[in-house]
């Protein structure tokens, strides 16, 4: 069974808020990540951000069309202006420079590391010399390459994948050591 260790690393999801005028299409970037955002059973978007983000549209008025991609696609479909808001945006000082985000965070998490046992893992160490998967794009992905690689100075594979069931399987066929995601993933 895959296990995990928490990793002191504070992340605020948030999704970005637009100039909202009542009874405009607004293009919603969803993808897969349950509980938070996803496809029910129906093919429906369903998770805690689109039920935010519903409450939101009723009281405002506003129309709200579903895109639903991988995250990486996302990343640049609200750049180039595909879509207008990103549901479930972690927030760090680079993306601030590109987006908005509202002021007060939807939810607060953490980043947990998921591994086989045979790995031994249990301190942000014994990372070292590991092969990690994580979603590219992701805000895992930046803190990986800017706080793991840089500031701490470990040396590991990083496995960059589109979407998490497949950084999951990864670790669980021994393609991988470990998986960064946030708590709500396991």
């Amino acid at each position: 069974m895959t296990r995990f260790i928490q990793l002191l690393i504070p992340v605020f999801f948030l999704f970005g808020i637009l100039d909202l005028r009542a009874g405009e299409v607004l293009k919603v970037g969803i993808y897969h990540n349950p509980p938070k955002v996803f496809l029910d059973d129906n093919g429906k978007p369903a998770g805690f951000f689109i039920d935010v983000l519903e409450d939101i549209a009723h009281k405002e008025n506003l129309q709200l069309e579903y895109v639903y991609d991988v995250w990486p696609v996302h990343l640049v479909n609200i750049s180039d202006g595909t879509v207008d808001i990103l549901v479930d945006v972690a927030y760090n000082d680079n993306r601030a420079g590109l987006f908005s985000f509202n002021r007060v965070p939807v939810i607060e998490s953490w980043l947990q590391v998921f591994a086989r046992p045979q790995h031994g893992l249990q301190q942000v160490g014994d990372l070292n010399g590991k092969i990690i998967s994580v979603l590219s794009g992701s805000i895992q992905h930046y803190h990986l390459e800017e706080y793991l690689l840089s500031e701490l100075g470990l040396e590991f594979e990083i496995a960059l994948f589109d979407d998490y069931p497949g950084a999951m399987q990864a670790v669980e066929e021994g393609n991988a050591h470990a998986m960064i995601a946030d708590r709500f993933f396991y």
